[in-house]
């Protein structure tokens, strides 16, 4: 046996469990009640072991951003987070919309990963073809609204010829939704608007729900696997809700700063709480906090999406939209589980199995015999606080920055080997 994790208590099946486990060669091969002998052995006693986690929405920014991050600063924020597996966005400049391009992201990205990785591919109003014959990519991504770059598809014939495509080949479709033409109209309302507290006025409750119900009738009427990134209101919770009970082929992800963070929090955040959907009401909050308790939202994910502190320090229209994430998000989910909020067993299951199950990552998401041998080791006691200047993160900020989190990422583990041990601080 190559390492030994002992005396720990595993996540397994949704329950949690004393056990030892044993990796060789990169897999897991042992599950005991015994202690186990190899080449490395870690004492576990007093942690929880949860399947490597997995954050199933990443802009790591490369080509094109690399002032804002690469690769290896992303890893490193990753692994620092407890992070395994990332699955990374299309909207980079170029953007991932061909086969050639997404050939050449993999021989790049491979060179300079700590993580697993898969993309998702980005579809344009156009590209189907490209969509037809893309290979081992995680989902068919689709912007029904503008964001960060330069992907949209508003027509709905497009649509449902992409929602086709991703039917015919057993692919998940990803939906960012917004609706351009009502965005269009609040932003012509408020053009003048000079504070990140007009964002959720541009971008209100409206631009998402009406987005959301459009991909859904075009999901009911051809069937394919529909994902909802980022849900951030109530409205379109109760769509997406309705949608399950009526046996469609939906899922769904929320962010950990529509869970943490309200519209209030604008107003001291400024542009650094400018984000795509923006943040919400409390009322939106309670209502995703709900929903996690109903089991109606399937994954949390990051939407890690780094700029510099000079792009964010911009006048309200010129900055860009979106926040750093990967590196808090276990650590604030570990804070809530000691406020009663989330089990531990729920985060394992929406870090961890269900996007592999979503998208497809075989042999991750569980601590089970002959899967990949990805773990994150917490300390559900471990106090941290999260500061600016202690981010592996290249934009080396957060939106959390100063708050005290009970609950820490102790050791993260990729195919059998130790690439993060807890250094004292986030």
């Amino acid at each position: 046996m190559d390492l030994a994790l002992n005396n720990g208590t595993a996540v397994i099946d949704r329950e949690l469990y004393k056990a030892n486990l044993g990796i060789k060669d990169g897999k897991i091969a042992e599950i005991s009640g015994e202690i186990l002998k190899a080449d490395r052995e870690i004492d576990c006693a007093g942690k929880i072991i949860l399947p490597g986690i997995i954050d199933e929405h990443v802009h790591f920014r490369v080509p094109g951003g690399e002032h804002k991050e690469d690769w290896k600063t992303a890893s490193l924020a990753a692994i620092a987070g407890g992070v395994c597996t990332v699955i990374d966005m299309p909207n980079t400049n170029p953007a991932l919309t061909t086969c050639a391009l997404l050939e050449e992201r993999q021989k790049i990205v491979e060179k300079d990963a700590l993580v697993n990785f898969k993309f998702h591919f980005g579809a344009t109003s156009d590209n189907f073809q490209e969509l037809e014959n893309a290979q081992e990519i995680a989902s068919i991504k689709v912007f029904m609204g503008s964001s960060t770059g330069n992907l949209l598809v508003e027509d709905s014939k497009a649509l449902e010829k992409i929602f086709e495509i991703a039917k015919s080949r057993n692919i998940t479709v990803s939906v960012h939704c917004e609706d351009e033409e009502l965005m269009r109209q609040n932003l012509e309302k408020f053009k003048r608007a000079n504070h990140a507290r007009f964002h959720n006025k541009i971008r209100d409750n409206e631009v998402e729900w009406k987005s959301i119900k459009k991909a859904l009738a075009i999901q009911e009427k051809v069937g394919n696997k529909l994902h909802f990134m980022h849900v951030s209101t109530k409205e379109g919770l109760r769509f997406i809700e309705s949608a399950k009970e009526n046996g469609l082929k939906v899922t769904c992800e929320v962010t950990p700063h529509h869970l943490f963070l309200t519209d209030k929090d604008t107003e001291s955040l400024g542009n650094f709480g400018k984000m795509n959907p923006p943040l919400r009401s409390g009322a939106d909050l309670d209502a995703l906090w709900t929903a996690i308790a109903k089991g109606t939202i399937d994954c949390i994910g990051t939407d890690h999406a780094p700029h510099t502190i000079e792009e964010k320090n911009q006048e309200y229209q010129k900055a860009p939209s979106g926040v750093p994430g990967i590196e808090t998000m276990l650590p604030l989910l570990l804070n809530a589980r000691s406020k009663g909020m989330i089990s531990i067993e729920k985060i394992a299951a929406m870090c961890s199995e269900n996007p592999a199950r979503i998208f497809g990552l075989e042999g991750k998401g569980k601590i089970q015999l002959g899967f990949d041998a990805d773990f994150t080791i917490v300390d559900l006691k471990g106090r941290t606080e999260i500061r600016n200047e202690n981010l592996q993160t290249k934009c080396k900020w957060s939106p959390f920055n100063g708050l005290k989190l009970k609950g820490i990422v102790e050791k993260t583990i990729i195919n059998g080997k130790v690439v993060f041990d807890f250094g004292g601080s986030l």
